[in-house]
């Protein structure tokens, strides 16, 4: 497989550019400190499985969505600070996560964050399916399983990804070698493998409230995939998913770490600088703050400026200089 094209290395100060970018999974980013962010996402295709690599040296954010639906996937958290949260759990040093089959993701992460994602093809071990599949059958699985384990399995899994991201950073040339990148996929699904086995032997599905939180957000965010660029509230949100206010802020204060109305108010400026970003000429700074539910546009313009460190009109003028070609 390896064809000089194996390893992909990006880096971004947008959050809606970095989940863009990710593949294997379906998740919105979004930011949530102020200032610009810094990501870094190296994506290796090797042999049989495909691995995800991030870092986040500057800001904070949060993702939401569902892992891949045409496979099992796997994360482990790579930081020696709690920067992590996975599935309402700060994920420290022994953390990792098994998810069937689109199983819910929901992650926060801090400045000094990294994380691997490592999604296996699915004919590559098919013993990882059954082990994730065993209790609701392969068809219809949609499980999550995490927690944070000690075990030995887990260390060698994370040397073992410290180990390919130092051959990315400098030594990339071995992983044109087929040999080479085939070795290197082989150990990682055998690594994955011992780790899902102990894991799982040990524990159940991401149950009880846990769940059922992070289902509720889950739904919230399939609802929000059907009206991308539109504004929605918390009370539409309550009857969408048929739940009460204090349920949902609940459910979203233990999975994502922060309340829906903070949310909704975070999703709305980032709808307003992606509109501001668009190549239309027609755009202005308050129509998209009033289509976007702003009235008051000085609190408009110093929310997005404490969210994205310059204010909406520097932003529209930036994008029109671009245009320009200044």
């Amino acid at each position: 497989m390896a064809d000089g094209n194996a390893v992909t290395t990006m880096t971004f100060d947008d959050a809606g550019a970095f989940s863009k970018a990710l593949s294997k999974s379906n998740v919105v980013c979004m930011q949530t400190s102020s200032g610009i962010l810094k990501f870094g996402l190296t994506i290796l295709r090797l042999p049989e499985l495909e691995l995800h690599l991030t870092s986040m040296p500057v800001g904070a954010c949060i993702a939401l969505g569902d892992t891949a639906h045409d496979s099992v996937s796997f994360h482990v958290g790579l930081s020696v600070e709690r920067s992590l949260n996975l599935m309402g759990t700060s994920a420290g040093t022994n953390c990792f996560a098994a998810y069937a089959r689109g199983g819910e993701l929901a992650i926060r992460a801090e400045s000094g964050a990294r994380l691997a994602y490592i999604v296996p093809s699915c004919k590559s071990m098919p013993e990882l399916h059954e082990l994730l599949s065993k209790d609701v059958g392969l068809s219809k699985a949609r499980q999550s399983y995490r927690g944070n384990i000690e075990i030995s399995e887990l260390v060698s899994l994370k040397a073992l990804l410290d180990e390919i991201a130092h051959i990315i950073e400098f030594s990339p040339a071995l992983l044109d070698r087929r040999a080479t990148a085939r070795n290197l996929s082989q150990s990682l699904l055998v690594q994955t493998f011992a780790v899902v086995r102990k894991q799982v032997a040990t524990s159940t599905p991401v149950g009880g409230s846990q769940r059922s939180h992070v289902q509720i957000v889950t739904r919230v965010h399939d609802y929000l995939r059907q009206c991308p660029t539109e504004p929605v509230y918390v009370l539409d949100l309550c009857r969408v998913v048929g739940v009460s206010q204090p349920t949902l802020f609940r459910a979203f204060r233990q999975t994502l770490g922060i309340g829906p109305k903070e949310y909704l108010q975070i999703r709305r400026l980032h709808l307003s600088r992606q509109r501001l970003l668009q190549p239309d000429h027609t755009v202005s700074v308050h129509d998209v703050a009033y289509d976007l539910g702003f009235w008051h546009l000085g609190r408009f313009s110093r929310a997005y400026r404490a969210m994205f460190g310059e204010t909406p009109s520097n932003t529209l003028r930036r994008r029109l200089r671009s245009q320009r070609g200044l």
